[in-house]
C-alpha cells in the first residue's frame, strides 16, 4: 500500500553545452559520437519516401547528450542519436502505450511517464515501474524531477514520489467538485516547481494546488483560475507562474490571485501547453486553435498560412542549438524565421518493435 511521505525540496536541472552544426538527413555511415545537440542534422522535409515521425506528438526532450526523444499516442517514445530515428517500445515495455511526460534526474537518467507505467533508462538498459512497486495505477501523466534525485509523479489517481524503488503517496488538500473531471478528479495532469520552491499540482476539474510540503492550498476559478481542470503549467523565468486551463485561456499568478489575460477573454478551447522560449516569449499550443505567441500588442496567432498544417499543438520545445519545436497531432514541425516546416523520417523506419521486451518489468 502506498504511504504519505514527507517533503523534500525540488529544483529544476538545467542543460549546458554547445551545439554541433551538421546539415544533413540520416545517413548509413558508421556509428558516431553522438554530438552536443542532435537537433541541427534533423532538417528533412516531406519528400518520397519520407513520413511524419508520428501522428501524435505529446512530448519531446533533449537530454544531456544532445539525443532528441518524442512521447507519441500510442506508439511509445521515438528517439534522434543525429543520424537515425529509432521507435522505443517493446525494448523498454511500453509497446503500444503513450507517452506524456519526458524528463532526466540529477543523475542523467531519462524517465517516461506512460500509459503503462513509469519507464526508466540509464543509456544502457530499459526499467518499468508497475503497480508491482505499490504504484496505484500504471496510468501516469506528469513528472518532475525532486533535489535528492527521486521524481514526483502524476498520474490518474493522484500524486506520488519515487525514489528509485518504491512509490510513495503524497496527499493532497480537498479538491473543488463544482467542475465535472475528464477522468478523475485526482489525476494529475501538470507539475511545476516555482522560485520558492512549492510545487504546483493542476488537476482534472479539482483546481490548482500550491505545496511546500508543510502545508497546502487549493486554488479554483474563484481566484481567477481560468478552470478548474489546470491543462498545463509554466514557471517563466522571472518567477511569474502561467496557468492554462480546460477553458478559460491563461492566467498569471500575481502571488495572490491568479488574472486571465485580456487577450483570452472569448477563449473556448484547451490551453495544452505553454512554453517560454530563450528570448522569455511565452507560447501557448491550443487543442483546435493551432499555436498563439504572446507579444506587447496581444496573441499572434500561427496557422495554416505559416506553414502548420495542424491546429492541434500538444509540445513545445527549444533546442540548444536555437531551433524551435512543436509537436501536434498531425506530425513535427520545426521553426524557420516565422514559418513552420513538417520534418519527417524514412518510411522504411520500423514502426513495430516485434522484438521480446528487455525491460526490467518490477
Amino acid at each position: 500500500m502506498s504511504t504519505p511521505i514527507a517533503w523534500p525540496c525540488i529544483v529544476r536541472a538545467a542543460a549546458l553545452g554547445a551545439f554541433f552544426v551538421l546539415v544533413a538527413c540520416e545517413t548509413s555511415r558508421a556509428p558516431r559520437e553522438v554530438p552536443p545537440s542532435a537537433s541541427p542534422a534533423l532538417r528533412c522535409p516531406p519528400g518520397p519516401g519520407r513520413v511524419s515521425v508520428s501522428q501524435y506528438i505529446r512530448r519531446m526532450f533533449e537530454d544531456r547528450n544532445g539525443v532528441l526523444w518524442f512521447g507519441t499516442n500510442g506508439e511509445g517514445v521515438w528517439r534522434f542519436d543525429g543520424q537515425r530515428f529509432h521507435r522505443v517500445g517493446a525494448e523498454a515495455g511500453i509497446e503500444g502505450a503513450s507517452v506524456r511526460g519526458i524528463t532526466e534526474d540529477r543523475e542523467g537518467k531519462l524517465w517516461l511517464a506512460t500509459s503503462a507505467g513509469l519507464a526508466g533508462f540509464d543509456g544502457q538498459r530499459w526499467s518499468l515501474y508497475t503497480t508491482a512497486l505499490d504504484a496505484p495505477s500504471n496510468d501516469f501523466w506528469s513528472l518532475a524531477p525532486a533535489r535528492d534525485g527521486g521524481l514526483w509523479v502524476g498520474g490518474l489517481r493522484g500524486l506520488w514520489r519515487f525514489d528509485g524503488e518504491r512509490f510513495r503517496s503524497v496527499v493532497l488538500p480537498e479538491l473543488a467538485r463544482e467542475t465535472e473531471p475528464i477522468f478523475d478528479r485526482r489525476q494529475v495532469w501538470a507539475l511545476a516547481e516555482d522560485h520558492d520552491r512549492n510545487l504546483w499540482v493542476g488537476t482534472d476539474g479539482g483546481g490548482l494546488v500550491r505545496t511546500d510540503g508543510r502545508s497546502s492550498r487549493l486554488y479554483t476559478v474563484a481566484d481567477g483560475l481560468p478552470a478548474d481542470t489546470v491543462s498545463c503549467l509554466l514557471v517563466a523565468r522571472d518567477g511569474r507562474l502561467w496557468v492554462g486551463g480546460r477553458s478559460g485561456g491563461v492566467a498569471r499568478f500575481d502571488g495572490e490571485r491568479f488574472t486571465t489575460l485580456p487577450e483570452f477573454d472569448s477563449w473556448s478551447t484547451i490551453a495544452w501547453t505553454l512554453f517560454e522560449d530563450r528570448d522569455g516569449v511565452i507560447w501557448l499550443g491550443s487543442a483546435g486553435d493551432a499555436l498563439h505567441r504572446l507579444t506587447g500588442e496581444g496573441l499572434r496567432r500561427y496557422g495554416a498560412d505559416d506553414g502548420l498544417q495542424n491546429r492541434h499543438v500538444q509540445s513545445l520545445m527549444q533546442t540548444r542549438d536555437g531551433n524551435f519545436w512543436l509537436g501536434t497531432s498531425g506530425g513535427l514541425y520545426r521553426r524557420e524565421s516565422e514559418r513552420f516546416v513538417e520534418v519527417t523520417r524514412p518510411a522504411d523506419t520500423p514502426r513495430v518493435d516485434n522484438a521480446r521486451s528487455n525491460a526490467e518489468v518490477r
